[in-house]
């Protein structure tokens, strides 16, 4: 589907919005549909989807005496027309405080600008400054901690105990997929990408080989969300560092390069804290176990046949989150890996006295060649 000639309900002159494929568009283009004959990215009616296999975003807020605006046939909701989110488009983009918007109702000398705005006491502009109808953050947040026992190494020493903090990771997956803010920048199909002598080319996510591959192992009409974890160990205090922190963030795949490294938008959440005291061999048992506990909902995701999400062209999709990828320095890709410190490659399977032989290229190191080194 060619998702450039798609009309964008929500543009508004003087705003313009790119494209998905803005950095891409210099080369040919082969959609996985024209290459497999197989649908991906698919929408579901929402008419098809019954009340127990999808849970609506939004809680129920009907005021009395308000239609409630969340339909399709009104592309602007939360905001019950064009004039309402262009306002507040333009209240947010200069930079106003909801005192300035409430002084800008008050002023009698601008009610002829009122005309045509929803303006319920006290001078708020319809639902646009309502906390309660407009979707922030991430839903149903709860962060939790969970206790986990260090077994200690000396005879008579008393086990320890640390804790992992995290939060439901398949509602930060919603988040970020259905941010609307990320509609123009959002993709949820692999593509191949080829210049003028007719050779692939690479640049988003999309384009590579691990999302098409990885399609195929699907349903037809699944999307893929590409999960990219990161974390490292980080100091948080500035003279003495004596107090640290092991956070693990999470951004998808989905998302363009461009906008996952911006740092003033929420394209990478936090997710949780990875529990700091342990040493020695208890120190990676007790690091896999605890980011066992963070990504376990991930597991059932893929093998209950994928989770039916509103995405952030309000459209619902049947979609698998997998780990695509993994964003961590030496210390953490030897713990990940199961290797020890300075000895081993965390890539390939050299051996420890071949590795200053340059020359010489080994095998990438699978999971089942990891197993059987342990």
């Amino acid at each position: 589907m060619d998702n450039e000639s798609i009309d964008d309900p929500f543009a508004i002159p003087g705003h313009a919005r790119a494209g998905i494929f803005s950095t891409t568009s210099a080369f040919r283009t082969e959609t996985y549909e024209e290459q497999t004959g197989r649908k991906t990215g698919a929408c579901v009616p929402r008419n098809e989807v019954t009340e127990d296999s999808y849970e609506e975003r939004r809680e129920d807020t009907h005021e009395e005496g308000r239609e409630d605006t969340h339909n399709e046939t009104n592309p602007y909701y939360p905001f019950n027309n064009s004039s309402d989110y262009a306002l507040a488009l333009w209240f947010q983009d200069t930079g106003c405080t909801k005192g300035d918007v409430n002084n800008f109702f008050k002023n009698k000398l601008l009610e002829p600008f009122h005309i045509g705005l929803e303006r319920p006491p006290p001078f708020r502009l319809g639902l646009s400054f309502k906390n309660d109808r407009i979707p922030t953050g991430v839903c149903n947040d709860d962060w939790r901690e969970l206790e986990l026992t260090v077994e200690t190494e000396l005879e008579g020493q008393v086990p320890s105990m640390v804790i992992v903090q995290y939060r439901n990771v398949i509602n930060a997956i919603k988040f970020l997929l259905g941010h609307f803010p990320f509609a123009s920048d959002l993709v949820y199909s692999p593509i191949c990408q080829y210049n003028d002598d007719n050779k692939r080319v690479y640049t988003e996510m999309h384009t590579g080989d691990w999302w098409w591959n990885t399609q195929q192992k699907l349903p037809d009409g699944s999307t893929i969300v590409p999960l990219l974890i990161g974390t490292d160990k980080t100091v948080l205090t500035q003279h003495h560092g004596d107090v640290a922190a092991w956070p693990v963030y999470l951004t998808i795949g989905n998302l363009k390069a461009e906008v996952r490294r911006q740092q003033k938008r929420p394209s990478s959440l936090l997710i949780g804290f990875l529990p700091i005291g342990a040493s020695g061999d208890s120190k990676a048992k007790i690091w896999h176990t605890a980011l066992s506990i963070i990504l376990e909902p991930i597991k059932h995701c893929v093998q209950d046949g994928g989770i039916l999400m509103q995405c952030a062209d309000g459209q619902l999709r049947k979609c698998f989150s997998i780990i695509a990828g993994f964003i961590c320095d030496y210390e953490e890709q030897m713990m990940i890996t199961g290797v020890k410190s300075g000895q081993h490659c965390s890539i390939c399977e050299v051996p420890s006295d071949e590795r200053q032989n340059l020359a010489k290229k080994w095998p990438t190191r699978t999971h089942n060649w990891t197993r059987q080194q342990i």
